[in-house]
């Protein structure tokens, strides 16, 4: 279980040549979403966004997204290596005045702002969006329905 746009949910997904299929229960709404489809790609985004427009939520198509432009000193500000889970980091650097990210053991993305602390991929359907606590500085990954805080490590 775990809890995505405030909401506790238990899901499961698969598929297999072209069938994709996802199940998420949200059990304190009382919410089931059923997602069966033809396609290739995950269905967990589509079952994410249905519990999003279900819960009452606003949701944004790929498409919809505009990208802005941020000064390269505050693209700096985000530039760090973020751990996702115990051996499993998300890099973010600054190419020139374009901000990549990288998973561990994937290839760098550039990713885009939306605001100045959202910004979305065009190759997959995920947003980053940084923030500071207590704790100090980190980033949400919102994809397929999930999200995944991720909290900077320290700068040597």
């Amino acid at each position: 279980m775990h809890t995505t746009g405030g909401h506790k949910m238990i899901d499961h997904g698969g598929g297999i040549e072209g069938f994709n299929t996802h199940l998420a229960y949200y059990p304190d709404d009382q919410l089931t979403v059923v997602v069966l489809g033809n396609l290739n790609g995950p269905a967990s985004d589509i079952a994410g966004k249905l519990g999003s427009v279900a819960h009452g939520e606003p949701v944004q198509l790929i498409t919809e997204r505009k990208e802005i432009t941020l000064p390269v000193a505050k693209l700096a500000g985000y530039v760090g290596t973020y751990e996702l889970a115990p051996g499993i980091n998300l890099m973010i650097t600054l190419d020139g005045n374009q901000l990549m990210t990288q998973l561990t053991g994937q290839g760098k993305i550039p990713i885009f702002a939306q605001s100045e602390t959202t910004f979305f991929l065009k190759v997959v359907d995920a947003q980053l969006e940084f923030g500071k606590d207590e704790n100090g500085a980190y980033v949400i990954l919102h994809q397929g329905g999930r999200d995944q805080k991720a909290v900077k490590k320290a700068t040597p």
